[in-house]
């Protein structure tokens, strides 16, 4: 089993640090190229199966891979990204002004910390276990968001206490493989492979 996870391209709300949860902003210019790039990556590799986040900016950058790939996406309601309640579209610095010292409180326990009215991190892995469950031996591509994706990735290679060290920038895409009862990572950037996850020690 091979599966790919990708990011949506770069939204406004990205470029103005805002977190975006459950709400949503179209793809910038450096978006829509991203998503072409994800797509132009994944073309000659296999891709049979294609799931994607019901969120409009996860399912913009898998329309144009459905294009290139010749698929039709497969809606995951358990793909959406992280329900972050009350930040949802805030800075970081205007959750500190409404919510003083939550950031902090944060840091101390990022899979079980709560925003107001949003869900935890460990909710959160139910999900991916839950889409993780759902997989098979198609080789497939997953195009969701940051923290769903570290979150699945965690669940894939049962990291769970690592979550906090897994990152998912915009121009990476995950391949894990499943074989013999053993499982991988690698990164992609620009088409090129690089062994492990990328992590918060890495450019």
């Amino acid at each position: 089993m091979t599966i790919y996870i990708a990011r949506h391209g770069k939204t406004v709300w990205n470029a103005e640090g805002r977190y975006q949860g459950r709400l949503d902003s179209p793809l910038t210019d450096t978006g829509r190229a991203q998503a072409r790039s994800t797509a132009e990556t994944m073309c000659g590799r296999g891709v049979e199966r294609l799931l994607c986040s019901p969120l409009g900016r996860a399912r913009a950058t898998a329309r144009v891979a459905e294009r290139a790939l010749g698929l039709v996406a497969e809606i995951d309601p358990d793909l959406a990204e992280y329900d972050i309640g009350r930040w949802q579209g805030l800075t970081l610095a205007e959750v500190e002004a409404a919510y003083p010292g939550e950031l902090a409180r944060r840091e101390e326990d990022r899979l079980h910390y709560r925003p107001p009215d949003a869900e935890s991190m460990a909710d959160m892995l139910v999900r991916a276990h839950a889409v993780a469950g759902r997989l098979d031996r198609r080789t497939t591509l997953i195009v969701a968001h940051s923290t769903i994706n570290r979150v699945l990735v965690a669940a894939l290679l049962g990291w769970e206490d690592r979550i906090a060290d897994i990152y998912h920038p915009h121009h990476v895409i995950y391949r894990i493989d499943r074989a013999g009862g053993s499982t991988g990572v690698a990164h992609l950037i620009d088409g090129v492979s690089h062994d492990g996850a990328y992590t918060s020690g890495r450019n």
